[in-house]
């Protein structure tokens, strides 16, 4: 399919998914009667708590024990659309050190609700975000996911009805090489569900994000976390679909629980690719 439409849902993520699901079913149907083929959901989809160590309590099981993913893959079903479902708090298998972690992990889901590919996210948001210029008083803010979750490895492309598709996830954003990589392999598209603070939001987001779609010359389709959640934690919204020249296409700014869409074009993208072509005249210097 050379044209097709991709929408990004922004949700306001609440502290448990008996919230959060029934405003994530009224926007997948929404943006599949607007004429979706593929939709991408944001990060922390499932919940958002007040206290982030409950994750470790609320951890899902992978496929076959896990009725939130088993719930998606019934509403891609349903809706005919494929689905990037955001990221799911899974439990790890394994033992020793890693034992009670979780991967912080995306699923594709085709239009027959069969699970076509999953990612989990590599880099991992262990920061201290300083407080805006303009508050003086305010403390900075301090994260540590690797505190509950653990790196993912590897690299993950899969073939959609908008083209062939490079998983990323929040924080990966300010990596190039791994989108660089993603492209070698043959992405057209780059998903990014995302739960971007209002701080590093306001200063990185848009900039990361149209850096991205312009340098490797691919679709970003970025679907993002809004407002403030159960834990005071303020997320910055924003959700986007940035074309391969770095125009945005869409966005969807502080609006909570809606979605935005846009036409991702193959022809369009082949044409930029041919006239301007960054990606053949890369050269090593060593």
């Amino acid at each position: 399919m050379k044209k097709s439409k991709i929408a990004a849902i922004q949700l306001n993520g609440k502290a448990t998914w008996a919230e959060n699901q029934p405003v994530i079913a009224r926007l997948v149907r929404d943006a599949a009667d607007a004429g979706a083929k593929v939709i991408v959901l944001p990060e922390n989809l499932y919940a958002m708590p007040a206290d982030p160590r409950e994750l470790f309590a609320l951890g899902l099981g992978a496929e076959g024990e896990n009725a939130p993913l088993d719930w998606l893959q019934s509403q891609a079903r349903s809706q005919g659309v494929w689905l990037v479902a955001g990221t799911l708090p899974i439990r790890n298998d394994g033992k020793g050190t890693d034992e009670g972690k979780l991967w912080s992990r995306s699923y594709v889901i085709d239009a027959q609700g069969e699970i076509r590919a999953k990612y989990d996210k590599v880099h991992l948001f262990d920061v201290d975000v300083p407080p805006r210029r303009s508050a003086q008083s305010a403390t900075a803010e301090s994260y540590r996911e690797s505190d509950q979750f653990l790196h993912g490895t590897e690299l993950v492309l899969v073939d959609t009805p908008a083209g062939r598709l490079g998983m990323a996830i929040c924080f990966d954003l300010r990596f190039p090489e791994l989108f660089r990589r993603l492209t070698e392999q043959g992405a057209e598209w780059i998903c990014l569900p995302s739960a971007f603070t209002e701080t590093t939001g306001r200063a990185h987001w848009e900039p990361l994000l149209r850096a991205r779609a312009i340098e490797n010359q691919v679709y970003m389709v970025a679907a993002a976390q809004v407002g403030v959640h159960a834990s005071g934690r303020k997320t910055f919204g924003h959700s986007m679909v940035v074309d391969p020249w770095g125009t945005v296409l869409a966005n969807a700014k502080t609006l909570a629980d809606c979605f935005v869409m846009a036409e991702i074009d193959a022809e369009a993208q082949a044409h930029i690719r041919q006239q301007f072509p960054v990606l053949d005249l890369r050269r090593l210097v060593l």
